[in-house]
């Protein structure tokens, strides 16, 4: 199986640059991918890749998670590893986010 799961065709990109935020104790107070995930909602943005989690966590280092909401089944929350393409206009470039957040 690929590891890499594209979601559609790649899209067309000016001159993209890959901006990327780890989650971990790097990530301090998630403050490295809270600001991607707003440059994500900022601009035309579009989940383009998944890559296998399994190739790329050590899962006893990095466990899911478990959301418990009132009323409603838990959920887990597995790490993940998402190429979003985001069509900045006002710029030359484009950007490619690799984020760890579910999309």
């Amino acid at each position: 199986m690929d590891s890499l799961s594209w979601s559609g065709d790649v899209p067309q990109l000016r001159d993209p640059i890959l901006v990327c935020s780890f989650r971990g104790w790097n990530d301090a107070a998630s403050a490295a991918s809270t600001a991607l995930g707003a440059v994500a909602d900022a601009f035309d943005s579009e989940l383009i890749a998944e890559l296998d989690p399994e190739d790329y966590f050590d899962f006893q280092a990095t466990r899911p998670t478990i959301v418990l909401s009132e009323g409603q089944a838990r959920r887990i929350d597995w790490p993940e590893n998402n190429l979003i393409a985001a069509r900045v206009p006002a710029a030359e470039r484009d950007l490619v986010l690799r984020s760890a957040w579910t999309w």
